[in-house]
């Protein structure tokens, strides 16, 4: 068969956008949830494997890399679960953390919970809609440098959950300092 034939061109290629793929997606929601998983095993990458870090008159090999920098996105990609069910999961969890917090906080007239659900339900926004809009719009290619925000709203998420927990703060507005 002819790929640049004009039935080619004419059924497929025309056709073929956004739009389509995620229609596609939708009917065939088994290789959506596997291409989905596949986006997820690089959810935690922050350097991309396939390009170096240093430029050409450095003297160093074509795909070189510095590992400086690397050592949190490195632990997070080795023990993170690299399902998307658990990144959907992971934003529930969190979500409803900081939705219980935001209703205290309503309920005593604080604001400060709330503006944190806030922050919670955007970070979790774009893990998720990062994964979905990067493997709808590109597929599989180039997967690592698509999700990088999803490594980072992930790690805010972590840290913004660690400072409340060690500040007992989660579920109550900070104290005003004097």
């Amino acid at each position: 068969m002819n790929t640049r034939g004009t039935v080619v061109q004419r059924d497929f290629i025309q056709r073929f956008d956004f739009v389509w793929v995620l229609r596609f997606y939708l009917t065939h929601l088994p290789a959506f949830g596997r291409i989905l998983d596949l986006a997820a095993k690089d959810g935690q990458l922050t350097q991309v494997k396939a390009v170096s870090n240093y430029s050409a008159a450095s003297g160093r090999t074509k795909q070189a890399q510095t590992h400086y920098f690397t050592g949190f996105s490195s632990f997070m990609g080795t023990f993170f679960p690299a399902k998307f069910a658990f990144y959907c999961l992971f934003v529930a969890v969190m979500m409803g953390l900081y939705a219980g917090g935001a209703y205290l906080g309503f309920r005593r007239h604080q604001a400060w919970p709330i503006m944190k659900l806030a922050v919670v339900t955007g970070l979790g926004s774009i893990i998720i809609g990062v994964m979905v809009i990067s493997v709808v719009g590109d597929g599989d290619a180039d997967l690592a440098k698509h999700l990088f925000m999803v490594a980072q709203s992930t790690d805010w998420l972590l840290i913004l959950l660690l400072s409340d927990v060690t500040n007992q703060t989660l579920f109550r507005e900070p104290e005003a300092a004097v």
